[in-house]
């Protein structure tokens, strides 16, 4: 029972928040970096995290989240974290690498065929049995 936990001594009202449906986290370079452990994204999934959103991700950090099948966007775009604000809603489309804030469409890169395949398999494990399976 990671989720619960998750941000507690940073944003204690996290939790709460994603329960809420604030369920889209937005992060900004290197976002990651010192969670090499699946449990980090474990954390995030628990909370009720829906998709991650950085400038960058720390590599095997952005690797868990595709092996835990949990969706992320890199969205380097300026303009776009200068106009985010804490609780804007925002929708997000990991296969075209696109994410909608106020009616505006911002590009970031989409996610490689292979890594969405993976999440839509419920994650690494899953996807392999699949791929054995058949």
């Amino acid at each position: 029972m990671l989720g619960p936990k998750a941000f507690l001594y940073f944003r204690p009202e996290f939790s709460a928040r994603i329960a809420g449906g604030q369920d889209i986290l937005v992060a900004g370079e290197g976002w990651g970096t010192g969670s090499s452990r699946e449990q980090a994204v474990w954390a995030l999934k628990g909370a009720g995290v829906q998709a991650v959103i950085a400038k960058s991700f720390a590599y095997i950090h952005k690797r868990n989240l595709v092996n835990e099948a949990l969706p992320f966007l890199i969205v380097d775009d300026e303009e776009f974290h200068a106009a985010l604000r804490d609780g804007d809603e925002l929708q997000v489309d990991p296969d075209t690498g696109t994410v909608t804030l106020g009616g505006r469409t911002y590009q970031g890169e989409p996610l490689a065929a292979a890594m969405r395949e993976i999440i839509a398999s419920g994650g690494l494990v899953p996807a392999v049995r699949k791929s054995l399976a058949a």
